[in-house]
């Protein structure tokens, strides 16, 4: 009886870990693509193409840049080894004025986080100014991602590296 509860219970396991059809790979498990437009981060009617950003523009005036993470920091990876894909806005100022995630495939649903915790954690940024300090524990709160000390930390410097590496291109600041 024992052992065939062991052979059930290795059975129900394996098929548990092993790939599904379609699933060659146990990694795309985990990895989440999202939709975006450029105005899901900066309220602005009209996008101009620069290197490696946008000017964004409202009513024929300039109201602030937009930004994808890979044109600038590509080489942060987050616990997966694999880049956290961002969109991020900010204004003239250096004021975030949006951040939202487009791609990752962070495992942190093993860990019992749900997507909806890291969203919430991304949500932070909006309203804090590239040109202070910004920090995981301080202006940011590890509450929403409580377990993913890795994801929460890369994703800091991910938002923050692109941000201010597109305001030094913009003239906001000098790096």
């Amino acid at each position: 009886m024992k052992n065939t509860f062991l052979a059930a219970a290795v059975l129900i396991a394996g098929a548990a870990i092993s790939p599904s059809p379609g699933h060659s790979d146990q990694k795309a498990l985990f990895e989440h693509r999202y939709e975006y437009k450029l105005e899901d981060v900066l309220q602005a009617t009209k996008f101009v193409r620069k290197q490696g950003y946008w000017e964004g523009y409202r009513d024929g005036k300039l109201v602030g840049y937009a930004g994808l993470s890979k044109d600038w920091t590509k080489n942060l990876v987050g616990y997966s080894g694999k880049h956290l894909e961002t969109l991020m806005g900010m204004d003239k100022t250096g004021a975030i004025t949006g951040v939202k995630l487009i791609y990752h495939s962070e495992p942190i649903v093993l860990i019992g986080l749900k997507e909806e915790s890291y969203h919430d954690f991304i949500k932070q940024y909006a309203g804090k100014n590239i040109k202070e300090t910004i920090s995981v524990g301080g202006a940011i709160s590890m509450d929403a991602l409580t377990g993913a000390t890795v994801t929460a930390m890369v994703q800091n410097s991910i938002i923050l590296e692109t941000l201010r590496k597109i305001a030094a291109r913009a003239g906001i600041i000098e790096l």
